[in-house]
C-alpha cells in the first residue's frame, strides 16, 4: 500500500505475527494524516494478498523492511525532494522493525532516520521458550531445540538469528520502545532488556499503563499520537 504526500518523508510500517497491511492502518493514519508523510504499509510473507511462505519473526520480514526503504527513493524522491525513512512496527513488527535498523551503514545507506517498536521481544527463541513454557507448561529441551534444528534445515535460519536485542546494541539510529505493562505474550519486562541494551544514540521509552499485548493504541490513543509524532519530528529533517 503507498499513500503518497507531497514530500520525500516515509514511513514503513510493520505488522505482526497474526496481522496484515490493513490492520496497520490506524498506525498508518498517524503518518499520513496526522504528520503528512507517505506510507508504505506491506503484507509480509504469509498475510494478506502477499505470496504464500514461511514467517521468520522477523528475521527475513527485515530484509524486505529493508528493500522497501531503497524503494522509497525511487517512488517519492526526485531530484528536489530528499526522501527520509522511519519504520514502525507493532509486535513481530516490532521486531522486524529493529532489525531493521540494527546496521548504521545500511540505516546512512538508505537514509533511515528513527524507529519506533511497539512490543517487540527480545529474540525469536525468547519468545518461543517463555510461551512454550507459559502456555503449554513445557520446557525448552528438547521440542524446542529440534524445531529450532528443523527451521534453520528447512528454511535457512534458526530462532536465535531473528534476534532485535543483537540489533539494538550495534544501532545508533534514534528508537522509541513502547510497551504495555500488563503484556504478559512478550512479557513486559523484555522492553526493559532492550532499551537497556541500546548504549549508542538516542533512545526513549514509554510503558502504557493498563495495557495488554499490541494494546498501547487501542487503550491510550491520544497519547499515543502525540509521542509517536513528537519522537519522529525530532529526528525527520
Amino acid at each position: 500500500a503507498f499513500a503518497p504526500q507531497h514530500t520525500g518523508k516515509t514511513a514503513v510500517i510493520c505488522h505482526g505475527y497474526t496481522d496484515n497491511a490493513i490492520r496497520m492502518f490506524m498506525i498508518a493514519r498517524i503518518y499520513n494524516q496526522v504528520l503528512g508523510y507517505n506510507i508504505i504499509v506491506p503484507d509480509m510473507p504469509h498475510a494478506g494478498n502477499s505470496e504464500p511462505n514461511h514467517i521468520s519473526m522477523g528475521y527475513y520480514e527485515s530484509q524486505i523492511a529493508r528493500k522497501l526503504a531503497a524503494s522509497a527513493q525511487n517512488i517519492f524522491g526526485d531530484d528536489t525532494t530528499k526522501v527520509e525513512i522511519v519504520v514502525h512496527g507493532i509486535s513481530m513488527g516490532a521486531a522486524t522493525t529493529m532489525m531493521t535498523v540494527g546496521d548504521d551503514n545500511v540505516n546512512k545507506e538508505l537514509n533511515i532516520k528513527c524507529a519506533v517498536e511497539d512490543c517487540g521481544y527480545t529474540s525469536c527463541w525468547d519468545e518461543f521458550s517463555q510461551e512454550i513454557t507459559n502456555s503449554y507448561g513445557i520446557p525448552p529441551f528438547p521440542l524446542l531445540y529440534v524445531a529450532d534444528w528443523v527451521c534453520d534445515i528447512k528454511n535457512g535460519w534458526c530462532f536465535h538469528d531473528a534476534s532485535p536485542l543483537e540489533a539494538v546494541k550495534n544501532t545508533s539510529l534514534p528508537i522509541f520502545f513502547i510497551h504495555g505493562d500488563k503484556d504478559d505474550f512478550v512479557p513486559t519486562k523484555m522492553v526493559h532488556t532492550l532499551y537497556e541494551a541500546k548504549t549508542k544514540g538516542d533512545k526513549e521509552l514509554w510503558v502504557a499503563k493498563s495495557s495488554e499485548h499490541a494494546f498501547s493504541y487501542h487503550d491510550n490513543k491520544d497519547e499515543y499520537i502525540q509521542k509517536t509524532k513528537q519522537f519522529v519530528e525530532k529526528y525527520m529533517e
